[in-house]
This record gives structure tokens, sequence and C-alpha cells, in this order.
């Protein structure tokens, strides 16, 4: 209880709002329907492992279930049995196989609708938008990719009209003071403050062994961290700013090259089930995250699904996750949140890297 009474304050989307208000307005709140309201994700979550096991099969799925089951940040001490938590993730698992299946507008009207949900999944387009940038300029005109930029623009309608739809929906029925400037508003305020269990690069670049929660914050070891630690943490994010633009640059640079190779080699069968795939990995390079959204490293393993080294790289990386929580086990740990969550962010922005550099081998 006291964790909720100093989280980040409501800042859900207007589309978001909308929904829960159309499920909400005339349900009357009492356990039953407290009961049947949780369900709703359980639901989601389900939806979404019957899509993967239809795109990559069983045991593949299986597999990425256990990673994330296994992967400490996703510990449903937060957001399990929520309300509506999983919708973003089971239309991104629906567009991840929709496109897998050649179904182009309807993958990208559920990657629109994704976005329309929670706003930060839009990072996953960068990974699409270098694949048809890749196919724009490769050299041959070949059928391949005549076929491939046909897809491309499908893709690309799906999640246009989805978002206007959407966006248009949201802003005709909206509850009160959840329009989008209200939301524009919020998000800036939720955005400028850190938190010590968030994670990203951004989070990584901000480290300092002299500004740790454990220096600053003596006494206060908690989600909602000190003052000291707060304005110390934001002074540094903002002055690593340009370190964090120049390594992201960087790796769209040398991705570049990397799937240039591949295309002029033996071009992907699903260019842009690549593309998504790459644009999920990228959302560890956001520069603060909160660990739950972290729900998406289910979708990384699928990079290389038929790679024995990164399965026992990904299931390595959990282990080490876990190994990390036990600290806060310890009677007098110095080992606090905010050093913890750098960790394991290096720990898997280093495996998603290694992933990246070999998902040139899914070809099939």
């Amino acid at each position: 209880w006291n964790a909720s009474m100093c989280d980040h304050g409501y800042n859900a989307t207007p589309v978001w709002s909308t929904t829960a208000h159309l499920l909400l307005h005339n349900t009357p709140l009492n356990p039953q329907n407290f009961e049947w309201l949780g369900r709703i994700d359980v639901l989601f979550f389900v939806g979404m492992l019957f899509l993967l096991c239809w795109g990559f099969g069983w045991r593949i799925t299986g597999l990425a279930v256990i990673v994330l089951c296994t992967f400490y940040p996703e510990k449903r001490w937060w957001a399990g049995q929520a309300f509506m938590r999983w919708e973003w993730m089971f239309f991104l698992a629906a567009s991840l196989v929709l496109c897998k299946k050649s179904h182009y507008l309807l993958a990208g009207t559920c990657l629109g609708l994704c976005i329309a949900f929670r706003i930060f999944p839009a990072i996953v387009l960068l990974g699409c938008l270098l694949v048809s940038l890749i196919l724009i300029t490769h050299p041959k005109s070949t059928s391949w990719k005549s076929a491939a930029i046909k897809n491309a623009l499908s893709f690309a309608i799906g999640s246009v009209l989805s978002l206007i739809v959407a966006l248009s929906i949201s802003q005709l029925f909206s509850p009160k003071n959840q329009d989008w400037p209200s939301f524009t508003n919020k998000l800036t305020q939720h955005s400028e403050k850190p938190w010590m269990d968030h994670m990203g690069l951004g989070v990584v670049l901000a480290w300092h062994p002299l500004e740790a929660g454990r220096v600053l914050a003596p006494y206060d070891q908690d989600i909602e961290p000190a003052r000291a630690w707060v304005d110390t943490k934001q002074h540094r994010m903002e002055h690593t700013r340009w370190l964090w633009l120049i390594l992201v640059s960087g790796f769209v640079v040398l991705l570049l090259k990397r799937l240039g190779k591949l295309f002029n080699s033996i071009p992907p069968a699903s260019p842009l089930t690549l593309g998504l795939l790459i644009g999920i990995a990228s959302i560890g390079l956001s520069p603060s995250i909160a660990p739950y959204y972290y729900v998406f490293i289910i979708f990384l393993p699928l990079l290389n699904p038929h790679s024995l080294p990164l399965w026992i790289g990904w299931f390595s990386l959990c282990i080490f996750t876990i190994f990390i929580s036990l600290f806060n086990q310890l009677p007098n740990n110095t080992f606090w949140l905010d050093e913890q969550y750098v960790l394991i962010s290096l720990a898997t922005l280093l495996m998603t890297g290694y992933a990246l550099w070999h998902a040139a081998a899914l070809r099939a």
C-alpha cells in the first residue's frame, strides 16, 4: 500500500483510458467483478502464448516462457493480476506472428494498436524502418525485393490506419481530463523523475559509484528514492544524454552494415519479421523504462530460436538476475536497488547485442 501511494501517478494513454472507461463505466465495484477484471490480463497472456505457438511452435514458445518467468525484473509483485497491463504485449505478439505468417496489413494494424495503448512500443518501428531502408536501397532489383517493399507498404498502411482510428475514438470518448494534452503533460513529469528500479541504456550510462543510493540515501532504501538521489540522478542523466545519443547512433550504423551484408548474401525469408524483432530488442536502448515493461524479453530469443549457445546465454542471464536479487535478502545489504538494476540492465544489453549480431541466421 505504501508503495502504491508513492507511485508515479496515473499516466495511461487516452486510448487505454477510453477502453478502461467503457469496461468499468457500468460495472459495479464488488469482489466478484474485481476478480473478473483481474482475469482480463490472464486472457491476454494465454492469447499471446497461443499466437507464439502458432508462429514459432510450442517447443520454442515453452523455452521463451521459461526465460520470461525466470528473468527477475519480471517478478509479479507489482503488476501481477492487475487490470489491462498485458494488452500491448498481446498486440505486439499478434503483429510479430501475423508478419511471420505473411498477413502484413493485419500485422501493421496490431502494431498500431500496441503503440496506441502504450506509446513506448513505437521504438519497435526503428527495426522496421532500418529493414525498409535497406530494401529501398538494395542494389539488385529482383522479384524478392519488389514483394518485400510491397509487404512493407501494406504493413505501414495497417499501422497508420489503426493509429488514426484508435486516436480518433479516444479523442471523442475519452473520460474527463484524460485527453492527449493532459497525457503529454503527465508523461513529461513521469519521464523526468528517475526511479531506483528503472532499467535501460540511459540508466547504465548515468551510474556513478559516488552517486549510488547507498551513498546519497543511506537510510531510505525504497523504490521511492530520497530527494538527494533524485536530483543527482536527474543531473547525471542530462549530462550523459549526448553519450546516449552517440551510442544509439553507433548501434544504428553497425546494424545497418550488418543487415546490408545479410541482405546481399542470403536475404531473410521475412524481412519485416526480422525488423520487428530488432525493433523489440531496441526497447532496451531506452533512456529509462520501468522493469515490468521488460516482459518483451520473451520475444528476444526468437531472434535466433534454433541456436543452442544463444538459449544458454538467455538462461544464464536469467540465473544471473536471480543471483543479483538474493542481495535483497541480506540483513545489511549494501548493494541497493539502483545498482542492482544497473547491473541487470548492462547484462541484458550485452546479451541482446550478442543475439542481434547473430540474428543473421534467421533466414527461414
